[in-house]
């Protein structure tokens, strides 16, 4: 599946290896199906409550398998990616109204200069999967990372210690945290995921990270770097810190479902 993703991503800046590993260290239980030919991954599947899924570009026929293969009723899509967006069109489907993300990149030649941290914080490679797990849980409100999961990612390739970077502050606190993917085939780098603890936000530790992250990868050999962001305007700061940092939107990633007389046919009428 990462070998797809690595074809794919260079291509169409949407899931990259580093996503594959980040959403299996999660833990999250889903259906998985692989498409082959021969030994050379050409498609794959997962589905949860919505469907997440790849198509070689250079087998587009395959999106239609997929989708008769989910039967999903929600199915996330990139609009760089032709062959599923123009399947899912076909079916009925249009993206769902509100919330969706956008998916940026940026070249890593030119990066803005490391600026210094407000007194009390320095930047460091995590060495700690406690304060780390800790961390992601603190800024996102969520329990999913737990220490022993945070210690499984470290053991998923393409993971590499000296891309996982924290803000630590005097009293040994990893207060904020940026994770840079590296895929060495393609030289294409990705930031998966930001965190910073509420209390310590609108600082400037956000930024500084990630743009560590950023010189980082540069030093590893990466030529761009990919992230995502919510599009809409319901939580406009991650797009903001990130188009600071010199990323700009390439494609639009949508939820799509079926228009509203055809989700009624599927449904089995209106009742």
């Amino acid at each position: 599946m990462q070998s797809l993703a690595s074809r794919v991503a260079a291509v169409a800046g949407f899931r990259h290896p580093g996503d594959l590993a980040w959403a299996a260290a999660l833990g999250q239980e889903c259906r998985t199906a692989v498409w082959r030919a021969g030994t050379r991954t050409v498609a794959w599947a997962w589905l949860t409550d919505e469907l997440a899924a790849q198509v070689d570009p250079e087998h587009p026929p395959l999106a239609e398998e997929v989708l008769d293969w989910a039967d999903a009723a929600r199915v996330e899509a990139c609009s760089a990616e032709k062959p599923l967006v123009d399947a899912l069109r076909r079916r009925g489907f249009e993206p769902e109204p509100g919330a969706f993300m956008v998916a940026m990149n940026r070249p890593l030649r030119g990066l803005p200069t490391l600026a210094g941290l407000p007194a009390g914080y320095h930047i460091r490679p995590s060495a700690d999967p406690v304060r780390r797990a800790a961390a992601h849980r603190a800024a996102f409100g969520s329990a999913r990372m737990s220490t022993e999961r945070q210690v499984a990612l470290t053991r998923r390739a393409p993971y590499r210690d000296d891309l996982d970077l924290v803000v630590e502050n005097a009293a040994g606190e990893y207060v904020a945290y940026c994770l840079g993917w590296y895929d060495e085939a393609t030289r294409l780098g990705e930031i998966e995921p930001l965190g910073v603890r509420p209390e310590h936000r609108r600082r400037g530790l956000g930024a500084a990270v990630s743009l560590a992250v950023l010189h980082a990868l540069a030093a590893a050999g990466a030529t761009r770097c990919l992230v995502y962001a919510r599009g809409d305007q319901a939580h406009p700061a991650p797009k903001a810190l990130y188009e600071s940092l010199g990323f700009a939107r390439h494609a639009l990633v949508h939820t799509y479902v079926l228009r509203g007389a055809d989700a009624r046919i599927a449904g089995g009428g209106a009742g």
